[in-house]
């Protein structure tokens, strides 16, 4: 994906449990418990990060 900035983009999907459509509006959430970012991979996300600051250093 491209960014409007130099740095790089990169979309994480998650395995949420829900596809609740009040997602797509924050303001409009009811869940009782969040589960948007269940399953995502965090340690790609922090690798991915590593690795884009280690390049720029």
């Amino acid at each position: 994906m491209k960014s409007s900035q130099d740095a790089l983009s990169k979309s994480y999907v998650s395995d949420s449990p829900c596809k609740n459509i009040t997602c797509i509006n924050k303001a409009a959430k009811k869940c009782k418990t969040i589960r948007c970012f269940y399953g995502i991979n965090t340690k790609e996300i922090v690798s991915d990060i590593k690795n884009y600051l280690d390049l720029n250093a």
